[in-house]
C-alpha cells in the first residue's frame, strides 16, 4: 500500500516563507510569524519534534528574482542532506520553490534521503507514485503563477518606461513621494532631494571646471559627505548602516547618468522624456559626456601627472602618445614606440615643446574668434543638443514599442520587418545630427579673454592640461636634423585647431 509510512518518532524542520509580492494582498499574504504558528500549533497536536524553524522573509522563491539568496533555504537543503531529518514542513509547496530546477534538486533530495512533505497540513512521500504526483501538479502550479506574475511585471515595467515614469531604485539626487493603501505604496512622483540635490549639482560643476574625479571624491569623503552607497543604506537601514567611501567610479558613473539630465533609461538605453525634473541640463550632460568618456580625459590621482603634455603629444609617426623621459640629462618627451618596447620614433625637449605649445593655446585663448564661438555655444547649445536628442529618443522609443508589438504578436514578422528597417535608417540619420562634441570645458570659458596669459600662469596642471586638450592636437612628425642635434625644429611640430 502506497502512502507515507508510519514513523514512531518524527523529527521535521519546519519552513516558512514570504515574499514583498506575497504581501500585496489576498491569502498569500499570510506572515511567515502565521505561517510558522500553524506548523507548530499541527506539530505540538501530533507528537512531532521540531528541529529548527527557519524562515526567509521578503524573498521570492520564483527563478526570476535576481541577486536574492535565500539563507533559510540553504539551511534547509543543509540539514536534509546532513541527515537525521524524517519531514519538511512549509505552509504550501510554493513557500519551498516556484522554481522547476530547486523543485526537481528538493524532490530528488527528499527520496534519496527518506524525508517527507508535509503541505498544508498533510503528509506526502516524493517516492510515492500518487503523492509525487500531487506534488508535481502543485509546483506546476506554483511555477506557472511564477511565470504569470513575472510578464504581468515586465509589461508594467515597459508601460512605465515608455510613459516616462520612475522604477526600481530610487536615484542619487532625488527622493520620491508614495501613497500608502492596503494592497501597497504607490509610487506618485519622483522629485529632487534637497539632501542630495546640492551634492549632484556641485559635482556636475566642478568637474566642468576641470577638477579631477579622484580630487572631488577624496573632497567629499573628508567633509563627510555620504556617497550614493552610504545614502541608499541609511534610508533602508538607518543612520547605522555601513558607510561606503565615494571612489573615482562612483563620481564618473554619478555625472553620467542620463537620469539626472531627466532622460528615461530602459534596458540600459535611453528612450524619451522622463517625467522627473531634470537637475543638470541637456548642454551639460553632453558636456559631461564628451568630458569623460573620451580616451584623451581618463581621471587620474592629483599628481600622478606631473607634465604637461604626457599623455597628450602624440607621435606622428605609429600615434603612440608621448611620455616623459631624461634624455642625456635633459627632460624630454619620446614615443616609446608601437610595440612599446622603447624604440621612440620621436623625441624632443620638454621645456621648448611645452613653450611653444602655451604660446599657441594662450594666443587661442585671447583670439576674438573663439569668444565669438563661446557665446554661440552659450546661447545655442543646450537647445540644439535638447532637439537633437529629443529626435533621437523618439525615434527609438517607437523602435521599442513596435519590438514589443512583434513579442506579443500585434504586428507580424514580415511588417516588422519593414518597420524595424524604416524606423532604423531614420535613426541612423538622426543619430548623425546629434552633436559630436558639447560645450568646450568651463575651464577654457575661464582662461579666455584678453587676460588669458594671467589667468594661465594661475592654473594648476590639470586645468592646463584640460584647457590644451580642447583647444589644439599636438602631433611630433620626425626631425630632418642629423641625429644626436640637440637644435628644436618647431617646423616638425603640428598644432591642430580643434
Amino acid at each position: 500500500m502506497y502512502g507515507p509510512s508510519v514513523r514512531r518518532h518524527r523529527r521535521a524542520i519546519l519552513y516558512a516563507r514570504v515574499s514583498k509580492h506575497d504581501r500585496a494582498g489576498g491569502d498569500k499574504a499570510k506572515s511567515v510569524d502565521q505561517q510558522i504558528a500553524e506548523m507548530q500549533a499541527q506539530a505540538t497536536r501530533e507528537g512531532v519534534t521540531v528541529l529548527s524553524v527557519l524562515r526567509d522573509d521578503g524573498i521570492s522563491a520564483s527563478r526570476y528574482a535576481k541577486n536574492k539568496t535565500r539563507e533559510g533555504w540553504q539551511e534547509v537543503t543543509a540539514a536534509l542532506l546532513a541527515g537525521g531529518v524524517d519531514e519538511l514542513w512549509a505552509w504550501e509547496l510554493s513557500r519551498m520553490t516556484r522554481d522547476r530546477m530547486v523543485y526537481a534538486k528538493l524532490v530528488g533530495t527528499c527520496i534519496a534521503t527518506g524525508v517527507l512533505l508535509n503541505v498544508d497540513g498533510k503528509l506526502h512521500d516524493p517516492s510515492d507514485p500518487d503523492d509525487g504526483f500531487m506534488l508535481d501538479m502543485q509546483a506546476s502550479l506554483a511555477v506557472r503563477e511564477s511565470g504569470i506574475t513575472s510578464r504581468r511585471v515586465k509589461r508594467d515595467v515597459e508601460a512605465r518606461a515608455q510613459a516616462g515614469k520612475p522604477h526600481g531604485k530610487v536615484p542619487y539626487g532625488y527622493a520620491r513621494t508614495y501613497e500608502h493603501r492596503s494592497s501597497g505604496r504607490i509610487l506618485l512622483e519622483q522629485v529632487p532631494d534637497p539632501t542630495t540635490e546640492p551634492v549632484v549639482r556641485e559635482l556636475v560643476a566642478r568637474l566642468l571646471r576641470g577638477e579631477s574625479a579622484y580630487s572631488i571624491a577624496a573632497d567629499f569623503d573628508r567633509r563627510g559627505i555620504p556617497s550614493p552607497e552610504t545614502h541608499r543604506a541609511r534610508r533602508v537601514h538607518g543612520p547605522d548602516a555601513p558607510v561606503t567611501p565615494w571612489r573615482l567610479e562612483t563620481v564618473r558613473d554619478l555625472a553620467l547618468s542620463p537620469t539626472l539630465a531627466g532622460q528615461r533609461v530602459h534596458n540600459g538605453q535611453v528612450i524619451g522624456q522622463a517625467t522627473w525634473t531634470p537637475i543638470i541640463s541637456a548642454g551639460d550632460h553632453l558636456a559631461l559626456t564628451t568630458l569623460l568618456r573620451g580616451e584623451a580625459q581618463r581621471q587620474h590621482r592629483p599628481g600622478t601627472v606631473r607634465h604637461l603634455l604626457s599623455g597628450i603629444a602624440e607621435c606622428a609617426v605609429c600615434g603612440a602618445p608621448l611620455r616623459h623621459m631624461l634624455n642625456r640629462g635633459t627632460p624630454s618627451y619620446w614615443c616609446p614606440g608601437p610595440d612599446r618596447r622603447g624604440r621612440a620614433c620621436v623625441c624632443r625637449a620638454k621645456d621648448k615643446l611645452d613653450a611653444l605649445v602655451v604660446l599657441h593655446v594662450v594666443g587661442r585663448l585671447r583670439d576674438p574668434e573663439l569668444l565669438h564661438d563661446l557665446a554661440v555655444r552659450r546661447e545655442g547649445t543646450g537647445a540644439a543638443v535638447t532637439a537633437a536628442v529629443a529626435e533621437l529618443q523618439d525615434l527609438r522609443a517607437q523602435l521599442a514599442a513596435f519590438v514589443q508589438a512583434a513579442a506579443e504578436g500585434s504586428v507580424s514578422a514580415t511588417s516588422f520587418a519593414t518597420i524595424e528597417a524604416g524606423l532604423q535608417r531614420k535613426i541612423d540619420a538622426a543619430a548623425q545630427r546629434v552633436p559630436r562634441t558639447g560645450p568646450l570645458p568651463a575651464a577654457v570659458v575661464d582662461a579666455a579673454g584678453p587676460q588669458a596669459e594671467q589667468v594661465w600662469d594661475s592654473l594648476d596642471l590639470d586645468r592646463r592640461r584640460q584647457i590644451i586638450r580642447a583647444l589644439v592636437r599636438v602631433v611630433v612628425h620626425k626631425s630632418s636634423l642629423p641625429k644626436g642635434s640637440r637644435r628644436f625644429d618647431p617646423s616638425t611640430i603640428e598644432l591642430i585647431p580643434l
